[in-house]
């Protein structure tokens, strides 16, 4: 049983359209890397398939290596670093080229998901993250389909249901894996068959190590899609190297390469120093085995709490309205607790 499953057999009459028509069938899915071989997986799963193209191609593995953005613990700025990335690569790339997965998801809301075209079933209401409705709506990625851009969600219960064994985890890491296919298949057709300026992003949950009790952590997750990843961690010296390292041990366990660190949420008093000795710390102490230069600080983000305060841009999200005047105004943050009359 996936996790889709799960979530029909938990939800109420009144939300059973979210996770409609599974059934059981067997699928050809094809690996990410050339060393895999194509395998046959019977799958419990959403009742979705495939797109045409990937299943007339399956005896082509897929090559591009996604970019999966994982952290060293909770609220470091992951989806912030995901939001910048997908910024850069749209602008870039045009956004029919950029793609975005959040493989395993454990805050969920319920969308419409749209039908792309002719050969695709009928809309439906489904579960997903609900860093996948931002995503999709911000950068308006409407060329993806929620329900592969959100394959895995671990609602409550869900742990003890996988360890019970009512939840597969070759099914579970077959709906991982045909997604991400889909999400691939769907950049590359943006800019035609031949298009080789797609990319796609993908978002953990958490550090390294959340999903592991259900056989789904970020580093085994990476590690079946082929993908690079980019550690978050927060500004400091000792504690972020500290986490970092904890993180990159898990990594290395399942052969997961690390492009690149962020360092987030710096004092800006301590920028400087940050910088160059975390630089120093990685430099020295992460060269690969045979001399191989260790991973780049990509990034180093100074704290600015005025991020934390409110726009009006917020508040007409909040109300679902427009702003009368002062438009231009509109991205001004503002501290509410020094402006509200107690």
């Amino acid at each position: 049983m996936s996790s889709i499953r799960f979530m029909q057999q938990k939800a109420s009459n009144a939300t059973a359209l979210a996770v409609k028509g599974i059934h059981r069938r067997s699928l050809i899915v094809s690996a990410n890397e050339a060393h895999r071989p194509v395998v046959q997986i019977p799958v419990f799963h959403r009742q979705y398939s495939a797109s045409p193209a990937i299943q007339s191609s399956s005896n082509t593995a897929i090559r591009q290596r996604p970019i999966y953005v994982c952290a060293t613990r909770q609220h470091v700025g992951k989806t912030s670093v995901s939001l910048a990335l997908i910024s850069h690569f749209t602008k870039r790339f045009g956004s029919e080229n950029v793609g975005y997965i959040k493989a395993v998801g454990q805050q969920c809301m319920r969308v419409w998901d749209e039908p792309l075209d002719a050969n695709d079933e009928a809309g439906q209401y489904v579960l997903v993250d609900k860093d996948v409705k931002l995503i999709r709506d911000h950068f308006g990625l409407s060329h993806l389909r929620y329900q592969d851009m959100s394959p895995v969600l671990i609602p409550q219960g869900y742990t003890k249901s996988y360890l019970d064994g009512e939840i597969n985890h070759q099914d579970q890491t077959a709906d991982i894996r045909r997604a991400y296919l889909n999400i691939v298949q769907a950049t590359k057709l943006g800019g035609g068959n031949r298009n080789n300026n797609s990319i796609t992003v993908c978002e953990g949950t958490g550090h390294v190590g959340v999903g592991s009790i259900v056989g789904s952590g970020n580093a085994r997750v990476a590690a079946e899609l082929g993908a690079d990843v980019v550690l978050v961690a927060n500004g400091g010296l000792g504690s972020a190297f500290d986490e970092l390292e904890l993180n990159r041990a898990l990594c290395l366990q399942y052969g997961v390469n690390i492009a690149g660190v962020v360092i987030n949420k710096v004092q800006p008093d301590k920028y400087d120093q940050t910088r160059e000795y975390l630089r120093k710390a990685i430099g020295q102490m992460w060269k690969g085995p045979n001399g191989e230069p260790a991973p780049p600080v990509l990034g180093v983000v100074p704290d600015r709490p005025y991020l934390g305060c409110p726009a009006l841009a917020d508040v007409e999200s909040t109300f679902g309205t427009v702003l009368l005047s002062g438009s231009d105004h509109r991205y001004r943050h503002y501290d509410v607790g020094s402006n509200v009359q107690g």
